[in-house]
């Protein structure tokens, strides 16, 4: 049981977890399926849009069952329209966003909001499993001041010891995490990667440094796709 906030401090006592790069990006990776998977439940060939945005991802949203992390709590949920005169999905409007872990579009008025924003507190995700910190606890920022901080395309102070090790030939896996998570920081919604996206992206390096270690993969990733 439990959820990536127990995984990152040791269940409520903020006491820091040990993991290795490679589980982390296993996890990383299954955090973006579960996005993904809700993002693209009704994809089709000819209709490849998100219908679906959770509004609310954060550590606590990813419980562990069956041995792998599962996206739940769906209550701020909001389903995509789409706009037949513009050929184009709606955009919606959540209008309370309080905290540290929200997009840039979250704390920018007006609130027009799409799936991405899923996408961007996934980075902060990320950005936790990477610091085993908050955003922004590291500069010691309010909720007020790190939420201006994200309006102008300032992101959470990853330290040098674990930015000096991101390298894909010091730490792969741990590169391919900080990489995952730049992208899910793209300040332009337009530019920002899909959950789909960042799912296929990180399978596949996942994939690539498991047989490199001569690991079963289906049977180390627990056969996700």
């Amino acid at each position: 049981g439990g959820d990536v906030h127990n995984m990152v401090f040791n269940n409520s006592n903020r006491k820091k977890s040990m993991y290795s790069s490679v589980e982390m990006l296993k996890v990383a990776h299954e955090i973006s399926q579960g996005i993904a998977a809700a993002h693209s439940f009704d994809y089709t060939p000819d209709f490849p849009y998100a219908t679906l945005a959770h509004t609310d991802i954060t550590p606590t949203q990813f419980i562990l069952i069956g041995g792998k992390y599962k996206l739940n709590d769906f209550n701020r949920s909001r389903f995509i329209r789409w706009n037949k005169n513009e050929n184009a999905p709606c955009s919606y409007r959540v209008g309370r966003n309080p905290g540290k872990f929200r997009s840039p579009e979250e704390y920018s008025k007006p609130h027009v909001q799409t799936e991405k924003v899923d996408v961007y507190s996934m980075g902060n995700i990320y950005y936790t499993l990477l610091t085993r910190m908050w955003p922004f606890d590291y500069e010691q920022y309010d909720e007020e001041k790190a939420q201006s901080a994200v309006k102008k395309g300032k992101r959470p102070h990853v330290p040098s010891v674990i930015m000096d090790r991101a390298n894909v030939t010091v730490d792969p896996a741990l590169f391919v995490v900080v990489q995952a998570m730049r992208a899910c920081y793209e300040q332009d919604v337009v530019n920002r990667p899909s959950a789909v996206d960042v799912r296929d992206y990180l399978k596949g390096q996942l994939d690539v440094i498991l047989q490199g270690r001569g690991m079963d993969v289906e049977a180390w990733r627990g056969g996700s796709h």
